[in-house]
């Protein structure tokens, strides 16, 4: 999906992410913008298709985005979530209906990953 193709006019946007098998090729000669931030910035492994993951592209800036809380339908913990952080994410989200809480772990003996209620 092509969100914009014109030059950047906004402080920021949503990115839907692409997954692929090979690292994306941006030429900064000849891509434009657009292009290249999907490149660099909206790829990742083909392994994680499963995120389904948009991002947020600052414009000129880096930092904390603060969105709307009732946007965030899924929070997803990693391997390594500890007790104290996963605390403050339930507290985060409160008596908030409507948002699902899984967590990453590995599958058997592979290097598969998997999320879990």
């Amino acid at each position: 999906m092509r969100f914009m193709q014109q030059p950047f006019r906004a402080p920021m946007f949503p990115l839907n992410v692409e997954y692929a098998r090979d690292f994306p090729v941006a030429n900064f000669y000849t891509d434009d913008d657009f292009d290249i931030v999907r490149k660099t910035l909206g790829t990742k492994s083909y392994d994680w298709h499963h995120e389904e993951e948009w991002r947020w592209i600052l414009i000129g800036e880096s930092g904390i985005v603060r969105v709307d809380p009732r946007v965030i339908t899924t929070i997803v913990c990693g391997l390594r979530t500890d007790g104290d952080t996963e605390q403050r994410i339930r507290e985060w989200i409160g008596g908030r209906g409507g948002v699902e809480m899984r967590w990453v772990q590995f599958c058997g003996n592979s290097f598969r990953l998997e999320t879990s209620a």
